[in-house]
């Protein structure tokens, strides 16, 4: 104490020359001094700060001063004991914070409850299960959640039924439309579970009607991995053409070997008639390198939509194989309306091995593609072709390379944003408006989609999926109607989605119209045409 005597009479240097040297020296007599201080002395003062951080390490680098201050009379003090106990992992310390959650819960005081079950959730988490499991249901959000978290830490099944319920009663028309604290909490505590049960609930809900929810739920099933591969293969027996799109979508991420059996099991059972099912499945295959999927992929060559070809091009270039060539050329051998959508596919996909193969082996194909990339007009993308080209090295390829320098995109007075987690659609975009008086810009998600509109770029019309990682499409058109200068940008919903909730839900958030695949060139350029800012 003799130290702090004189203390407030000290300049700040020597103030925390003092403060350093208790630390040093473990002075932890200093302690009731410091706590006197703290009282006169508040935390907005530079030196206040400092007798702060000094009492916490004393109190951290002592068990039992630390559990000789819980009966404090000053909070702060407390808050400090209970943080540094959990933190610390002072066992000694657990019955007693126990005991003041009771009080805490008592008094109503829920900033005190929250911090104690904090340090609780670092000090002692299975001891304190029956309070975790008390305050499941608690009216603070925070807490709520925080109790839902440890029980699915803690792999609780007698909390289980409660974690589905709070999921369930999530997608009632009464929740549906926001995503709770407690919602996400509890599809991140399920996901913990990793048991069988936990895994064909989650596959349960793959199409919840919360889009936030339902992105949260993909992603713990991905997590999840292999184990649910079986669960998520059953929805392929079902009627539910929604349900298909969103399990091909969840096993190609998980992009094991199981999963691309399974996909292909659903494509030779004919368990994937819908169109937007298969573009599904062979955009996922292109995840999943195997023989199996090779055989699948070049099988879907003679797909007759175009939108689900550029699915299959886009995956066969991510695992090229030499033996697809012949099968690629056997359709690319005559110049018909199927062979030039292949070719378009090749070009918007970037497939470069695909494209030196087909090149060097076929001089009429390989002319019918640097065609296609001088019908484009795309500066960028004959840029790409020729750097592949001058590695060929041939009298052809050199000069193919002098007609492409010719190549100069025009102005392009429309700008487009297109938001998609598929790379086979952003390519199906840019095959669509490569040679159209529209500018294209791609992003893989909400969020990137968002900085680039941040960015500062003027943008005529946002395309987007609904269903995305890290941020959906819904949430993308709340953040950009929340935004002055976007508030104003068009936004076009693309989506395979039958439910009318899905569309409605789209409607509240700020989008404009809505495009349902699979659609053609035409019917996407007629919608910009419509919905595009003067």
């Amino acid at each position: 104490m003799s130290r702090l005597a004189d203390f407030t009479s000290k300049d700040f240097i020597e103030q925390i020359s003092v403060l350093n040297a208790m630390v040093e020296n473990k002075e932890f007599d200093s302690i009731p001094g410091l706590i006197s201080l703290m009282e006169t002395i508040p935390v907005s003062d530079a030196v206040g700060l400092v007798i702060r951080d000094t009492l916490k390490s004393l109190l951290s680098a002592s068990e039992e001063c630390t559990a000789g201050c819980f009966a404090s009379g000053n909070r702060e003090v407390r808050t400090m004991c209970i943080e540094v106990a959990g933190q610390r992992r002072f066992a000694s310390a657990a019955s007693a914070i126990r005991d003041m959650a009771g009080q805490a819960a008592a008094e109503n005081d829920h900033g005190m409850l929250f911090i104690i079950l904090s340090s609780l959730a670092q000090l002692d988490p299975q001891g304190s299960l029956d309070l975790f499991r008390k305050h499941l249901g608690h009216e603070d959000p925070s807490i709520a959640s925080l109790c839902i978290r440890m029980t699915g830490v803690l792999a609780d099944a007698a909390s289980f039924d409660c974690l589905c319920r709070i999921v369930v009663e999530a997608g009632s028309d009464e929740n549906y439309e926001e995503c709770s604290l407690e919602t996400a909490s509890a599809i991140e505590s399920l996901g913990e579970f990793k048991s069988e049960k936990a895994v064909r609930f989650l596959v349960s809900q793959i199409h919840h009607r919360n889009p936030a929810a339902r992105r949260l739920i993909h992603h713990e099933l991905v997590e999840i991995g292999n184990d649910a591969v079986k669960p998520l293969s059953v929805i392929f027996s079902e009627a539910d053409p929604d349900r298909k799109v969103l399990a091909a979508n969840v096993l190609g991420l998980i992009g094991t070997r199981e999963a691309g059996n399974v996909l292909v099991a659903a494509m030779d059972k004919g368990l994937a008639g819908d169109l937007n099912i298969r573009f599904a499945v062979y955009d996922a295959l292109g995840r999943i390198p195997g023989m199996k999927s090779l055989v699948c992929l070049t099988d879907g060559l003679q797909e007759r939509d175009e939108m689900v070809l550029t699915a299959v091009v886009s995956s066969l270039g991510k695992q090229y194989n030499p033996w697809i060539i012949d099968r690629i050329i056997e359709f690319m051998g005559k110049d018909s309306p199927h062979g030039q959508a292949l070719t378009r596919a090749i070009i918007a996909s970037r497939s470069l091995d695909i494209f030196e193969a087909l090149y060097l082996a076929d001089e009429t194909i390989g002319s019918r593609l640097v065609g296609e990339i001088v019908r484009t007009g795309d500066r960028e993308l004959a840029d790409v072709f020729q750097e592949r080209l001058k590695k060929m090295n041939t009298g052809r390829s050199q000069a193919d390379i002098s007609l492409l320098k010719g190549v100069s995109t025009p102005e392009k007075k429309i700008r487009v944003l297109a938001v998609d987690d598929s790379r086979a659609m952003l390519n199906f975009y840019s095959s669509i408006l490569s040679e159209t008086g529209i500018g294209l810009a791609t992003a893989c998600n909400g969020k990137e989609a968002l900085d680039l509109l941040l960015a500062g770029d003027e943008y005529h019309l946002v395309i987007t999926d609904m269903n995305m990682p890290v941020m959906d499409g819904i949430e993308l058109t709340r953040q950009m109607r929340s935004q002055p200068a976007l508030a104003g940008i068009p936004v076009v919903m693309v989506t395979t989605e039958s439910g009318h909730s899905q569309e409605g839900l789209a409607r509240k958030a700020g989008v404009t119209a809505f495009l349902r695949k699979p659609f053609s060139a035409e019917k996407l350029r007629k919608m910009i045409e419509t919905c595009r800012k003067p």
